[in-house]
């Protein structure tokens, strides 16, 4: 789960520093980490949900866990785009995208917090067990 994290970080930092003329071409190699990052996350996370609930309640907990994906990719699209709206009057298309890369740059940092915190948890207190 870390390192799907931070494989989001990577990409937005990267994304969010690059130069002007490099920022919108089709070709950059820095958001292949993205795809990295969420093709960890999923997996990951389903491993975790295993452990912690019954057998039975499995596919419920899978359920819930690509729900929650799916709001939080929308919420954090409707936070970058209310961003957007709000602090972009007189700016140009580099500044606009420059500024939901830096929403962006500060949500990958809560996931990298939070992911980190549950690891130190987990390690600090060990109650799952595999059924």
């Amino acid at each position: 789960m870390v390192l799907a994290m931070v494989a989001f970080l990577v990409a937005n930092i990267l994304e969010a520093t690059m130069p002007p003329p490099n920022l919108l071409d089709p070709g950059i190699i820095f958001g292949d980490h993205r795809p990295l990052g969420m093709g960890m996350f999923f997996p990951a996370a389903m491993m975790m949900l295993s452990a912690a609930v019954s057998r039975e309640h499995q596919g419920i907990a899978a359920s819930l866990l690509l729900t929650t994906n799916n709001y939080a990719i929308s919420i954090g699209l409707a936070i970058a785009s209310t961003i957007l709206c709000y602090t972009t009057d007189d700016m140009d298309l580099f500044a606009m995208c420059r500024n939901g890369w830096y929403v962006a740059v500060g949500l990958s940092s809560l996931g990298v917090i939070i992911s980190v915190g549950s690891l130190f948890y987990q390690r600090r207190h060990p109650i799952m067990k595999p059924h």
